[in-house]
């Protein structure tokens, strides 16, 4: 087999936005791999019959990434497919083209056009087709109706790129990772009506939606807020009524920061945080409102976290994790070292209906069949069917099938914390290692902190072993999976953590004596970026760092990251109100202690952790007579390990080899 190399991304297929046509017979999803070649990535729509049907191809465009069920047998796409839709798109104007696919055969053909940038489909409500895009809240409503003549629309192009000639700022959220400048754009609903052409708002221009769910009576519910200048960070749940167009409000403000919604159970479930105390995004709630309107009750505190946690580069693409079943619901639930679906008929238990060895990272319902993306340990994407009364389950897809590498399997290594909790640590061999033979090491941190690692492909885990390092990892307190109290560390960034962090490197060099203890590395992004920067301002046991998107300054992040919001509830405070607590975790007070040599990756549209974090922590390495290098990314935000450039991706990977072989002297 082959050994895993950087460039080996190429090789990797990812799923998802899986969803089962609603009768049943059909399933679809997106496909994406890396287009090295052209330096970007290719995206397909593929499906199934079931049960049993051999998946097929849909599409071959390489750019349809979403679409939704128009009936049991077609589906819609948004796709550019002429020159000339292509040109006016990159000339300025809003437009998105939806074409028509039916899986009993043929080609797809337009169906609709919009005047609105990137629109999606999110599903069929009274016979409309529901879509989101984000809008400028300047533009007027007279510009969402489709401009006919080539002349009106190079106009409508010329008006946007003027208006975004010059970026400014007068709003809280005017930038905002992944999306760039965001200075008055929201997130919009609107209804097409395929019956007379028109297209219709359904949110108002300062109104941002979170999320969109259509209940079974066809009834959009949605939640989100009216924001100004100042971001509002609670929000309400509104409902509006396809057909006859009625807006109602079920609760002008629930007290809490909604990321999910699900009209279940005869009532609308949610899951939050309690704004503003509560948003450092692992205080998850289960809560509810009746239908109708009235208070919020609490439905449990959930310990899980929902979702899938596992800190790994080999998904791009998201999906459902939750789907109403009648009286009882089934959640994808991370505890600990599994990611499961489980079902939920109310009070606190969750009974779990995929197996242990199966980890989900989305599915989808209809009837008897259940469908998932997962892995199995160390292994890449597939759909899999799933028996909900034996727990067996079937591998439907084989994209990964021709993923001939030889990989280095982690194996777990548990750990004592200081008051004798045991935690999760994993320690991976190089590859073809020979006992007895001394090697490097490499401590990996994850970021979050309330992600968590497991035993899933890493890329970066399995290069750096192919290049003959080890590598051991851990979830120190801080990390999520494991209850609210284990991942709480508020306003003890850089303690408890850290000494976890260090009792577990202890715990591997007792038991592996292989890894060489003068040859050591750390690296980690975000904030495992951020305790890298902790690590070399505080011990010089490790002789070569790579910390990446990192966090330098409290102060500096408080005020210049997206989110703002995190930093309040992750330091129990803000820089004026609780200065000694944000400078006391702040690394670059302490960098006149920093004697590792360390390299910066940083990524230019970094908005989550903004480049000026990097930039300190170089600058001050200069001050202090350190060995330093800073490789910044044009272009790229938070997630670039895995929706950077491909080109980008495989030349950050380098880097890091590159400075751990200097001071590692791998042999």
């Amino acid at each position: 087999m082959k050994r895993f190399l950087r460039e080996s991304i190429a090789d990797i297929t990812s799923l998802g936005g899986l969803k089962i046509a609603p009768d049943g017979d059909f399933a679809a999803w997106v496909v994406s791999k890396p287009d090295v070649v052209n330096d970007c990535y290719s995206y397909e729509l593929h499906a199934v019959r079931l049960p049993g049907g051999e998946p097929f191809r849909l599409t071959s465009g390489g750019v349809e990434s979403t679409f939704c069920w128009l009936d049991a047998t077609s589906l819609i796409f948004p796709s550019f497919r002429t020159n000339a839709d292509k040109a006016a798109a990159q000339n300025g104007v809003h437009l998105t083209v939806f074409h028509r696919i039916s899986l009993l055969g043929g080609e797809a053909s337009e169906h609709f056009r919009v005047p609105l940038s990137n629109a999606m489909p999110l599903g069929i409500a009274d016979g409309k087709i529901l879509l989101s895009a984000y809008c400028d809240r300047r533009r007027t409503e007279g510009e969402f109706q489709m401009a006919h003549s080539a002349e009106k629309n190079a106009d409508t192009g010329q008006q946007s790129k003027a208006r975004d000639a010059f970026k400014v700022c007068d709003e809280q959220t005017y930038r905002h990772d992944a999306l760039g400048y965001a200075n008055k754009l929201r997130r919009r609903l609107f209804l097409y009506d395929l019956s007379c052409g028109t297209l219709t708002a359904v949110t108002s221009p300062g109104f941002n939606v979170e999320d969109v769910a259509i209940a079974a009576n066809g009834e959009i519910v949605y939640c989100g807020a009216e924001q100004g200048c100042q971001k509002k960070l609670s929000h309400g749940i509104f409902a509006c009524h396809a057909g006859t167009g009625g807006h109602r409000v079920i609760a002008e403000d629930t007290g809490y920061h909604i990321f999910k919604l699900l009209p279940a159970c005869g009532k609308i479930i949610f899951w939050g945080y309690k704004a503003p105390e509560n948003m450092g995004f692992f205080l998850e709630d289960m809560l509810s409102l009746p239908m109708d309107s009235g208070a919020v009750q609490v439905e449990c505190l959930l310990e899980p976290a929902v979702g899938t946690l596992f800190h790994s580069d080999i998904t791009r693409l998201s999906g459902a994790t939750a789907h109403a079943e009648g009286d009882a619901l089934l959640i994808l639930l991370h505890e600990r070292l599994q990611a499961r679906i489980h079902r939920w008929e109310g009070g606190d238990t969750f009974a779990p209906v995929t197996p242990e060895a199966l980890k989900v990272f989305s599915f989808d319902r209809q009837g008897d069949t259940l469908l998932c993306v997962g892995t199995e340990t160390v292994g890449l994407q597939e759909i899999f069917a799933v028996d909900m009364r034996s727990g067996g389950f079937l591998k439907l897809t084989r994209y990964n099938d021709a993923f001939e590498y030889a990989l280095s399997a982690p194996e777990y290594l548990a750990f004592q914390g200081r008051d004798g909790m045991e935690m999760d640590g994993f320690v991976i061999p190089p590859l073809n290692h020979v006992k007895g033979v001394r090697a490097p090491g490499i401590l990996m941190i994850h970021g979050g902190p309330h992600v968590a690692y497991g035993d899933v492909l890493v890329c970066d885990m399995q290069a750096l072993a192919a290049a003959g390092y080890f590598v051991f990892y851990c979830n120190p307190r801080g990390s999520g999976g494991r209850g609210r109290d284990f991942a709480d560390i508020n306003g003890r960034y850089g303690t408890v953590d850290y000494e976890d962090i260090l009792r577990f490197t202890d715990k591997v060099l007792d038991v592996w004596a292989d890894i060489d203890p003068d040859r050591l590395g750390v690296t980690g992004g975000s904030y495992g970026g951020f305790m890298t920067n902790w690590i070399i301002t505080h011990t010089e046991r490790f002789n070569a760092a790579v910390s990446q998107c990192s966090i330098a300054n409290w102060f500096t992040m408080y005020f210049t990251s997206d989110v703002p919001y995190f930093v309040r509830a992750e330091m129990d405070g803000t820089p004026y109100e609780n200065s000694d607590r944000l400078w006391r975790a702040s690394p670059i007070r302490y960098i006149q202690d920093a004697r590792t040599p360390t390299l910066f990756l940083q990524y230019e549209m970094d908005f989550r952790c903004p480049i000026q974090e990097a930039i300190q922590m170089y600058s001050g390495l200069l001050e202090v007579g350190v060995d330093t290098r800073l490789i910044m990314f044009e272009g790229d935000n938070h997630t670039m390990t895995t929706t950077g450039k491909p080109s980008h991706r495989i030349r950050r990977e380098a880097e890091m080899h590159q400075w751990f072989d200097a001071y590692l002297q791998v042999k």
